[in-house]
């Protein structure tokens, strides 16, 4: 079998990028989190955007669940919902390390390292909960919509139950309106249907 050798010119080129990319990497820590999305998504395929993007039209264009044309507003940060270890710049709270992508443990049970899964639990859980994939519904970094939310609470349902579905049940949007979260528990409930008890109801 016929060793391989690397030819001393590519061997120089290969130092030279690792140089710089540990020096890129190393600088990370005093960025702001525009650099530092520059830098990771320059080395790193898979960085996570920095803001949430809005849903867009054919033309490019964010548009509302109805088609309606959006303006593209950016969120100031003092409008944004943020995670805890993102705000304290604590990427190693839930990356193997503060410049990898690696997380630190499997995405089913990450969040459970912080969160205690019996606060989202009940005898009818959300699917999305049950098997771990809170990030259907929340950014794991940031977000323009409060806690952590993808998108709008009104949209959020709708994004995986079809809204036809329900506004041909009698009394349901009718009434109700679109917010779902005053009769649905969106983790766990004692009741079908993750229905809030009256009590938690609002």
């Amino acid at each position: 079998m016929k060793e391989q050798t690397i030819h001393p010119k590519r061997l120089i080129s290969l130092m030279v990028v690792a140089v710089a990319m540990g020096a890129a990497v190393q600088s990370l820590g005093c960025a702001t989190p525009e650099q530092r999305h520059r830098v990771l998504t320059f080395f790193f395929d898979g960085v996570p955007p920095l803001y949430p993007e809005e849903p867009e039209s054919m033309s490019g264009e964010p548009v509302d669940g109805q088609g309606q044309q959006l303006a593209r507003v950016r969120p100031s940060a003092s409008d944004m919902s943020v995670h805890g270890p993102v705000a304290k710049r604590d990427c190693s709270a839930c990356h193997a390390t503060d410049y990898s992508n690696r997380l630190k443990a499997e995405k089913e049970d990450l969040c459970w390292t912080c969160h205690d899964r019996e606060d989202f639990g009940g005898e009818v859980v959300h699917g999305p909960v049950e098997a771990g994939y809170c990030v259907g519904c929340h950014d794991p970094h940031r977000s323009d919509y409060p806690f952590l939310l993808m998108r709008a609470p009104a949209d959020l349902c709708e994004h995986c139950h079809n809204a036809l579905n329900f506004e041909s049940l009698p009394d349901h949007r009718v009434e109700q309106g679109d917010d779902c979260q005053s009769c649905h528990d969106p983790h766990a409930a004692g009741l079908e249907y993750m229905l809030k008890s009256d009590e938690e109801s609002s």
